[in-house]
């Protein structure tokens, strides 16, 4: 046994793929680093990782999880919904094809990507940005920017794990319609429409809502 030292990474892969190589680990009763390293070990080598008997295996559980991926297809992957992240943030989406939907959209994106914190500083980074660029940045409003991303994040954590935008939105209409008439639940209007809570996030208050509601 030789010691070595681990290091956390934030690496994304295909999600049929991870669930093959998880199953695939589980199989061989070692750990995802394990099987991970050994594959690169053997690969850097020259080397198969793998024997026909765990081939035959391998085959059986991308039938499973439907992995149609093939070897040809390295390095020509795109992540679903990249095309639109990468316009958003290159500030190249037209203002008329942005509307609430394609907000909640975005930030179902970043929140499916990374963590709440990590998604909402990205969010409102290029939210930013883009309101600049098309001279509506005074259309910025952080409390409800903040507040409405802890919302969508907190109703995926109730959703199935492999949930898609398209099941998320369909499971959560009201999120898709006017952000401040949901957000009445937890505020004011003279709240929301106040200058403070436009440049401020501010803490949400349902006793206040619900006597000015």
């Amino acid at each position: 046994m030789k010691s070595i030292e681990r290091v956390q990474t934030g690496v994304r892969l295909e999600k049929r793929v991870v669930k093959v190589m998880k199953a695939v680990a589980e199989l061989k009763d070692i750990t995802l680093s394990d099987l991970i390293e050994g594959v690169m070990l053997h690969a850097f080598e020259g080397k198969a990782p793998f024997s026909g008997d765990s081939l035959d295996k391998i085959d059986e559980l991308k039938r499973v999880y439907a992995l149609d991926l093939a070897a040809t297809d390295s390095h020509l992957l795109r992540e679903e919904n990249e095309e639109f992240v990468i316009a958003f943030e290159n500030c190249e989406l037209d203002p008329s094809d942005f509307h609430h939907r394609e907000h909640v959209w975005l930030a179902w994106i970043y929140l499916d990507r990374e963590s709440l914190p990590e998604a909402m500083l990205r969010y409102i980074n290029g939210l930013r940005r883009f309101t600049r660029h098309v001279g509506a940045e005074m259309k910025y409003h952080e409390t409800i920017t903040c507040a409405f991303l802890s919302l969508i994040h907190e109703r995926m954590a109730h959703g199935p794990e492999d949930e898609t935008w398209e099941a998320f939105a369909e499971r959560n209409p009201d999120l898709l319609n006017d952000a401040k008439e949901l957000l009445a639940r937890y505020y004011s209007q003279e709240t929301l429409e106040s200058d403070f809570a436009r440049k401020v996030f501010v803490l949400p208050d349902p006793s206040d809502a619900a006597t000015h509601h």
